[in-house]
């Protein structure tokens, strides 16, 4: 009986301690490593007039926005975002760059 109710105790105050932040990070603290692992460069296309990009499935073009990230830039195999005041940049994998 006593290491039932132990078990319950842990589990129940266990489970409340995983919306814990971190004390000694500054509020200020922002992470782009989550924007950077939802966000998926699929392809460019650079062309005289236009440049565009495909990330997650959604062509964007420079200025647009995706999952709350404003595109700043496209470039020959990357685009530079912006998100929540930081700039991250997505980079196409070496394999799926096509040189033409």
């Amino acid at each position: 009986m006593f290491k039932s109710v132990v078990i319950i105790l842990l589990v129940f105050f266990g489970a409340q301690c995983w919306g814990l932040q971190d004390p000694t990070r500054p509020a200020s603290f922002s992470s782009s490593a989550s924007v950077d692992a939802t966000l998926t460069l699929e392809s460019v296309l650079l062309g005289p007039e236009r440049k565009v990009a495909v990330i997650n499935g959604k062509v964007v073009a420079e200025g647009d926005s995706v999952s709350g990230a404003q595109v700043i830039a496209i470039g020959k195999n990357s685009v530079r975002l912006r998100h929540r005041g930081e700039t991250v940049e997505l980079v196409l994998r070496v394999t799926a760059i096509r040189q033409e």
